[in-house]
């Protein structure tokens, strides 16, 4: 049994006497380390991605401060941080609980698998900077992880065009779909399914998409079409069209919630993908300040937040796994999986079905046209086939 956030408001964990506290007032009105850390995380409010990255990593290292050092945030030195950078290299399977189950279980565990050395190196970016953020705020007197940091030997960040699907992986993947039983849930799964590979739009961004989104748009010389406005990273919008039979499974996995609409605001309010029961039991502030669990929703058709899409569709890609030998494909691919892949995906197949690359990035919403330049394999094909065509200069 692992010891739980509500157990860390307890004043020996609390960090109220913390020995790297600042005794002097800080800028986050905060008294112990809890309301220091929901403070600095309330400035990414208006940035619910990086929001709920940042709580999921900085609620891990607290969890493994208070049980494995048995001390407060606060009270953290340099080579604790070094031991949790060995934690993270090696997390102890009493640690892990591959499925997901509600906060309240007893089997909920805080991570879902091994981090790979990507996710290690974003985990002690995100708690470096919670930390930095405390000591600019006053809070801290000093930053644990800034030393550390220069000597860690991390990768780099690479985008892996490898995590995306074949043609041949999906079109089993569609078959999979198609054997799944005719109702509600396939209809939500072929929704985000297309939807995603369709358009290249990011988890978060389809999470927040409402039908009040959608317009159908009429330009001179061509047919109309359906153009869904989204907001990415940095609060950029931008225009993606949806292809006609995406936008009617939309409509007919709204038609679902016929009577739960008749109480929503027009159109404007409808998400796009929604559950079909009441939402999982998540953490949050309770009327006195204290954490608990709550449920978002005790009725369907709500939004369907980032993490349920993701979690709805590592289910299906597991399912897939299970018959992809008889396909002829490699059921560890299907298991790897992710939302990301469709990502991948769309960028892919666009760029070989001849999209011009400056028009892919701007539908994937890249900063830079050189991350959708990753994805082409026009110049890798260009070295082989000149590696190739060399004269072989070797002993018969």
């Amino acid at each position: 049994m692992q010891i739980g956030l509500s157990q860390i408001q307890s004043s020996a964990l609390a960090g109220s006497a913390g020995v790297f506290r600042s005794h002097m007032a800080n800028t986050l009105g905060a008294g112990n380390d809890l309301e220091a850390v929901n403070a600095w995380l309330g400035y990414y409010k208006d940035k619910p991605s990086t929001q709920r990255s940042y709580r999921k990593e900085v609620e891990r290292f607290m969890l493994w401060c208070a049980q494995d050092l048995k001390k407060p945030l606060s009270s953290v030195s340099s080579p604790d941080c070094l031991k949790y950078r060995e934690f993270l290299q090696a997390v102890p399977t009493s640690w892990i609980h591959a499925a997901p189950v509600q906060r309240t279980d007893p089997m909920w565990r805080a991570f879902r698998g091994q981090p790979g050395p990507s996710s290690q190196k974003q985990a002690l970016v995100i708690i470096q900077t919670m930390f930095g953020a405390l000591c600019d705020a006053g809070y801290l007197v000093a930053n644990p992880m800034r030393a550390l940091m220069k000597s860690f030997d991390l990768p780099a960040s690479k985008v892996d065009i490898r995590r995306s699907f074949t043609e041949a992986e999906w079109n089993h993947v569609l078959q999979c779909l198609e054997d799944l039983p005719v109702g509600p849930e396939r209809v939500r799964l072929k929704c985000i399914l297309e939807l995603l590979v369709t358009s290249g739009i990011r988890l978060d961004e389809l999470a927040r998409a409402r039908h009040g989104h959608l317009r159908l748009e009429s330009l001179p010389d061509l047919p109309a079409a359906w153009v869904l406005t989204v907001t990415g990273k940095r609060n950029k919008t931008r225009e993606v069209p949806l292809n006609d039979d995406v936008v009617r499974l939309l409509h007919a996995h709204r038609d679902e919630f016929s009577e739960e609409n008749k109480h929503l605001d027009g159109a404007s309010m409808m998400p796009l993908i929604r559950t079909l029961h009441a939402s999982v039991a998540q953490w949050g502030g309770g009327e006195s300040g204290e954490l608990q669990a709550c449920a978002l929703s005790d009725k369907p058709g709500s939004a369907l937040s980032a993490s349920g899409i993701y979690a709805v569709l590592k289910r299906f890609f597991s399912l897939a796994a299970k018959t992809a030998v008889d396909a002829g494909l490699d059921p560890l691919r299907f298991e790897k999986a992710s939302t990301h892949w469709m990502r991948h995906t769309f960028v892919r197949q666009a760029l070989v079905d001849g999209v011009p690359i400056e028009v892919a990035s701007e539908l994937a919403g890249h900063a830079s046209i050189d991350t959708t330049s990753i994805y082409s394999t026009q110049e890798l094909a260009r070295k082989i086939k000149a590696v190739q065509g060399m004269r072989r200069r070797v002993l018969a």
